[in-house]
């Protein structure tokens, strides 16, 4: 009974192989949010700010919140049911959050596929979160915030989804942390050319109407 047991288990794995995966899925969970929460936001808000200041030859030593202009096309301001609908979220934000968390902790210990689970349901947040430094530094208010999450949901859940994955690579993703700071920073460096040309031509177009 013993020798078929233990030929069984090592043929398995065991339990020891079985829960394995889900130890080393906790613990790099617990790491990531650790290191990501309260050690590398200062880090990464230089990092940002440094790639906009070189891109843009802004020449600040230190950004003031609204540097960059807040030209947002298509917001027309905010209707009643946006905000209530806005300050319900923002009142309940508390709670929702952790119940994310616990829900993506949980979901986390599923051998294997758990982690991908949870770069599907936080790609969205993650990705829009790595622009949260370029909202402040357009000045945007909370609305004009949200106006951007409604209308580019997708493309941030995109981007968050391939940070994620990229950040999940063992030892080397802590470095993929820093590089995809780097490259939200170019990607709102675009945005901001983009806008420009655009507030560009529109100048042009009411200046040959006149």
């Amino acid at each position: 009974m013993i020798p078929m047991y233990f030929l069984t288990s090592l043929l398995t794995g065991g339990v020891f192989m079985t829960t394995l995966p889900t130890v080393f899925q906790t613990c790099h969970f617990i790491i990531n949010f650790i290191y990501k929460s309260f050690i590398m936001p200062q880090h990464l808000k230089r990092l940002f700010d440094h790639v906009i200041n070189t891109n843009m030859a802004l020449k600040y030593n230190k950004f003031p919140r609204g540097v960059l202009n807040n030209y947002l096309p298509g917001y027309y301001g905010e209707t009643f049911f946006g905000k209530t609908f806005r300050n319900l979220q923002r009142m309940c934000s508390p709670i929702l959050w952790l119940s994310n968390l616990m829900v993506c902790f949980s979901i986390n210990m599923i051998p294997f596929v758990g982690p991908v689970l949870v770069v599907f349901l936080r790609g969205p947040k993650s990705g829009f979160k790595k622009h949260q430094r370029y909202f402040y530094l357009k000045g945007l208010t909370n609305a004009q915030v949200y106006y951007i999450w409604l209308n580019m949901r997708t493309t941030y859940f995109m981007f968050g989804v391939l940070t994620l994955f990229l950040e999940m690579t063992p030892i080397i993703g802590y470095l993929f942390v820093f590089t995809n700071t780097i490259g939200a920073a170019c990607w709102a460096v675009d945005i901001e050319d983009k806008l420009y040309k655009q507030m560009l031509a529109n100048v042009l177009v009411k200046e040959e109407g006149k």
